[in-house]
């Protein structure tokens, strides 16, 4: 390999951790199809075809303990992540300081997996939207203590407001398109 070609690759690494570091700027996790972890718990809603849909959370859900999983990275808790275009499975960190990213913009489809970073047990689950009544919502079903992961696959769109039940003033919101 010639001695250009090896700088021309040592430049790009060293631009390419710059750009993922300025300003910390969260990293998201490789997008992943991660189906076949889920577990479908949540009972189906019924449609009725003379009304108008209204944005519901089904999906499938299940906690996993003690897997070594990455995470988003960073130090900021106000920073909005939007998601690729392909269905794909993401992570909401969570610490003491609460949830990262505390905003999270995805696809329907999309599947979110909250990891417990924290010493703490974290019990997930997602208010009800005034907006829309009769909007399903998720939550882990049991606390899971650290390193400890529960995931959710998003099958409509809609807007959830999820907080950790055991410190209610720690929160976050999904955002499904």
């Amino acid at each position: 390999m010639s001695t250009f070609a090896r700088i021309s690759i040592i430049l790009l690494v060293l631009a390419g951790i710059y750009f993922f570091t300025k300003d910390d700027t969260p990293i998201a996790e490789t997008p992943q199809n991660t189906n076949s972890e889920l577990n479908d718990t949540t009972p189906a809603q019924d449609i009725i075809d003379d009304e108008p849909p209204t944005p519901s959370a089904e999906g499938d859900a299940s906690i996993i303990v003690n897997e070594d999983q990455g995470e988003i990275q960073g130090s900021s808790l106000s920073k909005n992540v939007t998601l690729p275009k392909e269905s794909a499975t993401w992570t909401v960190s969570y610490s003491s300081n609460g949830f990262f990213p505390s905003i999270l913009t995805i696809k329907k489809g999309d599947s979110v997996r909250f990891v417990n970073n924290s010493d703490d047990e974290v019990y997930i689950k997602s208010e009800p939207n005034p907006t829309y009544p009769n909007m399903a919502t998720f939550e882990s079903t049991a606390a899971y203590g650290s390193d400890g992961i529960f995931s959710y696959t998003f099958k409509d769109t809609g807007e959830w407001r999820y907080k950790n039940i055991n410190n209610q003033s720690l929160a976050g919101t999904i955002v499904v398109k």
